[in-house]
Formats: C-alpha cells, sequence, structure tokens
C-alpha cells in the first residue's frame, strides 16, 4: 500500500521491528541496531529487537524491546517529520509507543485495530478475562482509543465493536488487506484435476498458513481423517505448507489419527512463490475457530492468495464477512465443525471438473476486482486525507 501510495503527496515510512513472524528470526547484522531498506518508491527502518520463538515470554520481550525502541530519539531523528502517525495493534506497546510519537510531533494518531486484544487471547483460552494481563490489555486498548483522532482496521465491522466500548464517536475506516494484482498465473494454472480420473494422481487439498492455535489446523487434519473413512476408495492427499508453534504437534496429532501416510509437510514458502505454489492445489482449505469475536470481521491473508491462485477454496467459518461466500469462490460451513468440513471435501472431489474451475475463475476475479493493494491504498489515502484535513 505505501508503493501505491509512492508518487503522490504521501510518503509512507514504515517503522518496523528486525524479526520476523512467526519463526522470531533475526535479520540485521552483528553489532548492527538498525537498519534503512528502500525498496521501489517506499522505505522501512528495521530496529533490533529482541529474537524470540513462540508465543511465550522471549515473543513479549520482542514486542517490549521494539515499542521501547521506538522512543529512543535517535530512532526517528533521521526520518522526515510525519503528517500523521499510525499505530498497529498487533504489538500493544509499538501502539503505545506509537500514540506518543504522535503526541511529541503534534500530528494526529490513528489506531490500526488488526486484533482484539485482550478478547482475542480470552476467547482461544490463553488468558483468563480477569487475569492481570487482560485486565492491563484491555485498559491499554481503552487509553489508545480514547487518544486516537481515527481508527482503521481490515475487519469490517469494527465500528460495531467501538460503539459497544463506548467509543462510537470515532470516525472508523475500513481499510482491507489485500493482493498484488499485477501477479500472472503460471501457464500450468487452470487446469484442474478431478481425484480419481488419472489414477497416478491423488486429489490434493492445500493449507497454506501459520501453525498456530488460532488457526485451527487441528479441525482440518481431524475432517480430513473423516473424509478419508467415508471415501476409502477416493485417492487424496492434505498438504500442510507453513511453520508455527504446533507444528511438531500437528504432526504428532496426524500419527494417532492414522493419516500421517496421507499428510505432506511444507516448510514456510518465499512470500514471491506462494502464487505459483498454490496453483499446484486441486483445492484449498481453511477453517477458523467458532468465536463470539468474529462478529466483527476477519482479515485473513490467506483468503486472498487462496482466491488469487485460482483455486476453488473450501473454508470454514461463522465470521461476519465470508469473501468465499461475496466471490462464489468454493464451498462454505460453519466454523469448526469437523463433520462439515469433512462433508464440504467430500463434495469438492464430487463437483464437476468445470464447476472447480468456475469457482476457480471467479475467485481470482473477485480480489482483482475489489482487493488489490491499489484497492486498500486508495481507502488508506481517503482516511490519511480526512485526518489531516488535507481532503
Amino acid at each position: 500500500m505505501a508503493d501505491e501510495l509512492a508518487g503522490g503527496e504521501w510518503q509512507v515510512t514504515v517503522l518496523a521491528a528486525s524479526t520476523s513472524h512467526p519463526d522470531g528470526r533475526q535479520h540485521l547484522k552483528q553489532g548492527e541496531r538498525r537498519r534503512l531498506v528502500r525498496w521501489r518508491n517506499t522505505e522501512s527502518l528495521w530496529i533490533r529487537s529482541a529474537e524470540y520463538s513462540g508465543n511465550g515470554l522471549s515473543r513479549i520481550k520482542n514486542m517490549a524491546t521494539f515499542g521501547a525502541k521506538l522512543m529512543l530519539p535517535t530512532t526517528t531523528e533521521s526520518l522526515p517529520r510525519p503528517d500523521v502517525v499510525i499505530g498497529r495493534v498487533v504489538n500493544p506497546v509499538a501502539a503505545w509507543a506509537s500514540a506518543r510519537l504522535a503526541k511529541k510531533f503534534a500530528v494526529p494518531f490513528v489506531l490500526e485495530i488488526s486484533d482484539i486484544w485482550p478478547d482475542t487471547l480470552v476467547q482461544l483460552g490463553k488468558l483468563s478475562a480477569n487475569s492481570l494481563p487482560a485486565r492491563g490489555l484491555g485498559a491499554l486498548e481503552k487509553w489508545l482509543i480514547a487518544r486516537s483522532d481515527a481508527v482503521m482496521s481490515p475487519m469490517p465491522a469494527i465500528d460495531d465493536y467501538l460503539a459497544a466500548k463506548g467509543f462510537g464517536d470515532i470516525p472508523f475506516y475500513w481499510v482491507s488487506n489485500g493482493v498484488n494484482g499485477s501477479q500472472h498465473l503460471p501457464t500450468s494454472a487452470g487446469h484442474l484435476v478431478r481425484g480419481g480420473e488419472q489414477p497416478d494422481k491423488p486429489f490434493r487439498f492445500v493449507y497454506l498458513g501459520s501453525l498456530g492455535h488460532a488457526n485451527a489446523v487441528d479441525t482440518i487434519l481431524e475432517s480430513f481423517q473423516q473424509f478419508t473413512i467415508s471415501n476409502p476408495r477416493q485417492r487424496a492427499v492434505l498438504e500442510i505448507v507453513g511453520g508455527g508453534p504446533l507444528k511438531s504437534e500437528l504432526k504428532e496429532m496426524a500419527k494417532k489419527l492414522r493419516i500421517d501416510h496421507l499428510v505432506e509437510w511444507t516448510d514456510r514458502i518465499p512470500r514471491e512463490d506462494v502464487l505459483n505454489y498454490l496453483s499446484g492445489a486441486d483445492a484449498l482449505v481453511a477453517n477458523m475457530r467458532d468465536l463470539e469475536l468474529y462478529r466483527y470481521g476477519i482479515a485473513l491473508n490467506k483468503l486472498f492468495d487462496y482466491l488469487l491462485s485460482a483455486r476453488p477454496v473450501v473454508f470454514a467459518s461463522n465470521a461476519v464477512n465470508n469473501i468465499v461466500d461475496d466471490a462464489k469462490a468454493g464451498i462454505t460451513v460453519s466454523a469448526d465443525s469437523i463433520h462439515e468440513l469433512a462433508q464440504a471435501m467430500t463434495e469438492m472431489v464430487n463437483t464437476d471438473i468445470a464447476q472447480r474451475e468456475t469457482w476457480g475463475r471467479a475467485g481470482r476475479q473477485h480480489v482483482l476486482d475489489y482487493y488489490t493493494y491499489r484497492d486498500s491504498a486508495m481507502r488508506l489515502k481517503e482516511m490519511l486525507e480526512k485526518v489531516t484535513g488535507t481532503l
């Protein structure tokens, strides 16, 4: 989105931790404290932050060190004075530091809510609602919202969340996640093979994404097991692409379910290879937990990639927004339902190839029509103009 805005009146500088998620790997050299990275017409300042693994204390330390370093005068002294500061909550400490920086420069502060803290952690069973961390996160969130000139989010119904929290008067802007619309499909894409029509090729379901509790891959494994039991003559495999804290546990689960010989595990692949990789699937699958907070919406990057690859999708979700349904790009069922997801897999393999190709093409066209980075950048530009009074 920053690149889409470049060349106009807006120049974006991204202040980012020097570690990647979810592996927590350090990208700065030994002794390097920060690095200004230029890409096309944009720039990012990578700030050295602590390496981490998993979602425990080491990640909390990573968040804290990054947020603290944002406040150091030396961090921003070489950067142009901002006209607006956006602080993004997945890291609440960084969002707090962003609000302080906006006050320091006397410019508007925009809070981006990409995750609802602490509700997400509470509903996923990671925190007790009455625990000190949960209460602290809730208090910090209220503090951030109260001091924001506007709130933006890739989740379309966050305005309802703000109203429920007593902040219905704060302007809200929906700025969706999206895709690079210039990505072309490989020449081999567009031809789907129905499982069983070629004896040497099983039907290939693919999941691509993180392997954590929120991603609900355990339900996908159990559904695939039920699918194989219900369809003993159907040759099919499930490929899990990605990394995360639950990968070893999920592999062990596949063994216990006695489907490990039908499940393939692939490490994370480079971002630029995702589209080509997904195009080799017969169908793509994703599952959401059945959480109350999803009534405010979801913003799964994997779904945009799924649809862009022109492959039909099996998606389980109860969220208020469902891009697979909107695009008519596959089969959707209730969130986190083993039985319904297994039935959807059966329906997918039994669906005529022409229909699966139609679903795939419809999904790709939908994201190209409504969810490119350019579309999102124009929404971001409108917000920036309104909060700074330049519209």
